[in-house]
């Protein structure tokens, strides 16, 4: 405990530090709210600690099936978790495809639902409210299902519970998520009608599968996404970033790259007039 007291205090310290040198800057730019005094860190400090996050209970009337198994093309198995109505019924699809692992849920601890640490290390300004059956950046399904929609959130292939080595921002990811897309609008409580829905990598990950056409894709709704890997985030402007891309490549899952088809030339390559 005591440890944690100093590591938290040593952060707000930082903040604090960090926050006075930047704001000699930009003196001017910043609001009232945003000077980086003593009340910036305690705010800062108590994000970390208590972050404005409400976690509500799953809700009832919902039928939650977890790691349904999709055969894609190749065979591979993908694996979902489907969130319905308990009611019969042919409902429309609101699905998300993503690395982040479907079944990371907020979990239970003494004092209610544990808030993902995303919540801590990101300022967060206001409250923000979702149920325990939502993962990071993805649909609720307290939300969507009452309202007579049927979620879908799938683990991309290589990560979670699905087979195989990731491909992440590959021309293969988006025929995985057609077959994901087309799976959803066939099953018997499906209207036929599926749209996708999600913030930064579900964001992403809808662009490539929605110009192959899948036949139930009905409709996007990218939040926050890039659409060119190279041209918005590799080299933006022409500038190669060198921070988080080598570390998206290095990384290592089921004892392959992530981004194992998108090779270093692939990525930070020179811009070419089109």
């Amino acid at each position: 405990m005591r440890s944690k007291a100093l590591l938290l205090a040593g952060m707000a310290l930082a903040l604090l530090l960090w926050r006075r040198r930047t704001g000699r800057r930009r003196k001017g730019l910043m609001s009232p709210g945003e000077r980086p005094d003593w009340r910036y860190a305690i705010g800062r400090l108590r994000g970390i600690v208590s972050p404005p996050v409400e976690i509500t209970p799953p809700p009832p009337g919902i039928r939650f099936e977890q790691d349904v198994e999709v055969a894609v093309r190749d065979g591979t198995i993908l694996r979902v978790n489907v969130f319905r109505p308990e009611r019969a019924g042919h409902y429309p699809v609101v699905m998300c495809a993503h690395p982040y692992g479907k079944d990371r849920l907020p979990k239970r601890g003494p004092f209610g639902y544990q808030p993902p640490p995303q919540y801590r290390m990101i300022r967060q300004p206001k409250p923000v409210t979702f149920s325990a059956w939502t993962t990071w950046e993805s649909p609720d399904p307290s939300y969507w299902v009452p309202r007579g929609y049927v979620v879908v959130n799938c683990d991309l292939r290589g990560f979670g519970t699905s087979d195989g080595r990731g491909n992440l921002l590959t021309d293969a990811e988006a025929q995985d998520i057609y077959d994901l897309i087309e799976w959803s609008g066939t099953q018997p409580w499906s209207s036929g009608k599926v749209g996708m829905n999600g913030v930064s990598y579900l964001a992403i990950s809808q662009y490539k599968t929605a110009a192959l056409r899948p036949p139930h894709l009905a409709a996007i709704c990218p939040w926050e996404g890039f659409s060119d890997v190279h041209r918005d985030f590799a080299r933006p402007g022409g500038i190669r970033e060198d921070g988080f891309i080598r570390v998206w490549n290095a990384g290592v899952k089921r004892g392959g790259r992530p981004s194992e088809d998108i090779r270093e030339e692939q990525i930070a390559r020179p811009l070419r007039d089109e």
